[in-house]
């Protein structure tokens, strides 16, 4: 940083050498009066080597290495570069850091210290206590303000209770992982309507509810190291949605793959398990423990009730029935019946946690836990955490499968035996459910989308909702005006993620370009043409769509009827595309669509994998469409070079050409020339209506012989 000037904070070197000797001795005849950086620092040091590299060059000694700065002191305390890029560096090499603590006058007095310390006892109580005291204290100190390395855990009241704590505790947990300050905003917020349009939902204030064992604050900090929101932007890595992250979670340097420093999520579920599990952390950070330790200790650890609650003295089984919300709960019979079947009998000591009122009979049977339900008020949120706290010693437990509610009592009491009822009351042994192999945790890599009508796709959203078990996934509105969508706004903030489609002059039937983003939409909105290219030109290949391994398209007139058994996603992640098939009889323009096809084929010299899909065994065209209403895809698929070339092929069509547009059986016509059989997810599972009721059906492939093949492509 100074020109000739050696930094002397780390020097290596054996004991007894002519260094230390020449560099200790020489102190005698220093100059006291100077600053320390000359006369006992750097200018000491750099006079001192000098002398002795002369000396080894005479004796034909080879030179002292001099390692460049950045491997031990990455900033200079003049330095002007941002704190990003400080990141970056760590995650580049720098073995350490030099803090200049006393050139900025940086030691003692802070305020941003923890005033509650974990409870002493076991190793995870040991390393939360050094985490706390080594990382996340000192990096909201003055001593951080260039060295931001931040985790900031989003949270929103209608994710629910546990869902935040269980969010929260995974941020945690990644924050001891990969060394950073772990931060969020947990404020109050005023009673509403859920965006299922059952329960009512609001939020205490963090400090209203919990003994805030440490600073956590994100608005406070940003305010402390006065971080503008344009440099936090710059600065930030949101991965809640990326794909990569949770796959990095089970086996990698997370911090070397995202090494930004500010790492922003936003999820609602424990998705650190795979982080606990990673050989890369297990024993260096957490000690060698299960995700299920970590878990309950990092739950008693940053939610302690602000009024002490004394768990359960005696509790064999707590069974835990939620039916207010969205959907579907089995009878509470189904869950009895399942403790019954596992252990539970008359002389068990039984608590049942329910939301709804129960029968004298029951009554007398448990101790009935009411009001769990409530969402709403600060002594809904007390309510609710006595009881996590107080039924967490129960020794067996029966959960609503899919209720994060009882998975937190569980999790906060590490039982080692417990059952799940789902909506049609089976009963099953509770199991861990990795994020990536299962596919079934909601929000990392899956989307469902629905475009441009503002009543129907409310309506749409709240359909797919009541009846799509998973329905957690979120959803991807692309609209041409952001402002008429602020009565959503509840549901925008936690699940849905809005792309503003602004309106201008481009031309839409011109090809788009893959890498820009938005599309430009002429005044006057979409008619069928143009609705049906911005899908198959410009929607399928959309950038904001490649966070996401799968997606599901659905038109905002297409509703689900009755509740989908079976999740299409499942279903997907060994194909290419998924979708409900029609078959009609060709009209005049949609022969000009075939003409236009086998002028393609022809001139690139293809060949058709499915032929039959769309060909009669004769050789005419088979007017195949995929209904557009409901379509699933992996979205690679749609980024591939053949899937520009074709659909290009169909956008340079002259004007007078616009009527062959059709993205349902364009879509075919690429299915068949580019899909194998294998590829193909039939949806003829889901209920689903569009306009009209739809009736799929699996239409029998005809083979078509390569001869009509050959002259119908001659």
């Amino acid at each position: 940083y100074i020109d000739g000037l050696l930094a002397s904070g780390v020097i290596v070197t054996y004991p007894w050498s002519p260094l230390t000797i020449s560099l200790v001795s020489a102190l005698k005849d220093t100059d006291w009066s100077q600053a320390a950086w000359i006369s006992a620092g750097p200018m000491h040091f750099t006079k001192i080597l000098k002398q002795i590299n002369a000396q080894f060059k005479e004796a034909n000694y080879h030179n002292i290495l001099i390692l460049p700065s950045y491997h031990v002191y990455p900033y200079h305390y003049s330095d002007q570069r941002g704190p990003n890029h400080m990141s970056v560096i760590f995650s580049k090499g720098s073995v350490m850091d030099q803090k200049w603590g006393t050139t900025h006058g940086s030691y003692g007095g802070s305020r941003w210290s923890s005033t509650i310390r974990p409870p002493t006892g076991t190793i995870l109580d040991e390393l939360i206590d050094l985490y706390v005291k080594n990382i996340h204290d000192p990096g909201l100190s003055a001593l951080a303000k260039k060295r931001v390395r931040w985790v900031v855990a989003d949270t929103v009241p209608q994710a629910g209770l546990c869902n935040r704590m269980s969010h929260l505790v995974s941020a945690f947990a990644f924050a001891m992982a990969t060394g950073r300050v772990l931060l969020f905003d947990w404020v109050k917020s005023e009673k509403g309507m859920h965006e299922n349009g059952i329960e009512m939902h609001g939020q205490s204030d963090f400090g209203e509810l919990f003994d805030v064992p440490v600073e956590f604050s994100f608005a406070a900090a940003r305010s402390n190291f006065g971080i503008s929101d344009h440099d936090i932007e710059s600065m930030t890595v949101r991965v809640h949605e990326d794909g990569n992250f949770l796959r990095a979670l089970r086996t990698q340097d997370v911090d070397r793959i995202f090494p930004q420093s500010i790492v922003r999520i936003m999820r609602f579920d424990w998705w650190a398990a795979p982080l606990i599990r990673n050989p890369f952390y297990n024993n260096a950070v957490f000690g060698g423990s299960g995700s299920d330790a970590v878990f309950s200790r990092l739950m008693k650890f940053m939610f302690r009730p602000k009024n002490p609650v004394v768990p359960l003295a005696n509790c064999d089984w707590l069974i835990q029935h939620r039916s207010r919300w969205e959907r579907s709960t089995a009878p509470i019979a189904s869950f009895i019946d399942c403790g019954l079947k596992n252990g539970l009998n008359d002389s068990s000591h039984t608590a049942l946690v329910s939301d709804t009122e129960h029968t004298g009979h029951e009554r007398e049977r448990f101790s009935i836990v009411d009001g769990t339900g409530c969402r709403a008020s600060l002594e809904c949120d007390k309510a609710a955490i006595n009881a996590m706290h107080q039924y967490s010693s129960c020794k067996k437990a029966v959960l609503t499968a899919q209720s994060t509610f009882g998975s937190c009592i569980a999790g906060l009491g590490l039982m080692q035996v417990t059952f799940t009822v789902d909506s049609s009351g089976k009963c099953d042994r509770r199991k861990y459910v990795d994020p990536i192999e299962a596919g079934t945790l909601p929000g990392l890599s899956r989307s469902i989308e629905s475009a441009l009508d503002l009543p129907n796709t409310h309506k749409s959203i709240a359909s797919i909702n009541a009846n799509f078990a998973h329905s957690n996934y979120p959803f991807v509105l692309f609209v041409d005006d952001i402002s008429k969508w602020h009565y959503l706004q509840p549901l925008l903030i936690s699940r849905v993620h809005v792309i503003e489609v602004k309106r201008g002059t481009s031309d839409l039937y011109s090809t788009l370009d893959y890498s820009e983003e938005p599309l430009l939409i002429p005044q006057g909105g979409l008619q069928f043409e143009m609705m049906t290219r911005s899908s198959t030109l410009f929607l399928f290949g959309h950038l904001q769509l490649s966070r996401f391994d799968y997606a599901i398209k659905v038109d905002s007139e297409a509703y689900a009827t009755a509740a989908w058994r079976v999740d299409p996603f499942d279903k997907l992640t060994s194909k290419k595309i998924g979708f409900f098939i029609e078959n009609s009889d060709p009209n005049i323009t949609q022969l000009e669509l075939w003409a236009h096809f086998v002028q393609y084929v022809r001139s690139n010299q293809l060949k058709l994998k499915q032929p039959g899909l769309v060909m009669t065994s004769d050789g005419h065209y088979r007017n195949t469409r995929l209904c557009s209403c409901l379509i699933g895809f992996k979205t690679s698929e749609f980024r591939r070079p053949e899937y520009k070339s074709f659909i290009s092929h169909f956008a340079a069509l002259p004007p007078d050409n616009n009527s062959v547009w059709d993205d349902q059986r364009i879509l075919a016509l690429y299915v068949a020339l580019y899909m194998d059989p294998e590829d193909i997810e039939y949806f003829d599972y889901l209920d689903i209506e569009h306009k009209s009721s739809i009736s799929p059906t699996l239409i029998d492939i005809p083979s078509v012989s390569e001869s009509v093949i050959s002259k119908a492509f001659s």
